[in-house]
């Protein structure tokens, strides 16, 4: 993961249910991200409502970079980030194999 010139590598939850990824500020502070200069956006699920400020980072997953949408929020507390689809699922054939437990990406 990078945001302009510095990078982190973090291992998120695969989350299908998730419309967007959502990291923490730990996450932020790593790469130096300006957070009130995003977006302020709230956002609801199973867990309630929290507000948090949309970026667009860079992901490098296999061999694929590419720009997507996160949400970095503090109000987020479930102590793991969750990867979701914008911007990141159209990119590859995800397959969940629950006997191996493992998340298989494949380039499109």
């Amino acid at each position: 993961l990078s945001y302009r010139l510095r990078k982190t590598d973090i291992t998120p939850l695969v989350d299908s249910g998730a419309g967007m990824s959502l990291f923490d500020l730990d996450v932020a502070k790593e790469l130096g991200v300006p957070l009130r200069k995003g977006d302020r956006i709230d956002l609801s699920g199973v867990g309630g409502r929290i507000h948090g400020y949309f970026h667009t980072v860079t992901f490098s997953i296999g061999r694929l970079t590419f720009k997507a949408p996160v949400v970095f929020s503090g109000e987020f507390d479930v102590g793991v980030n969750l990867l979701g689809r914008k911007g990141v699922f159209e990119h590859f054939l995800i397959t969940f194999d629950e006997k191996m437990k493992q998340t298989i990406f494949r380039d499109r």
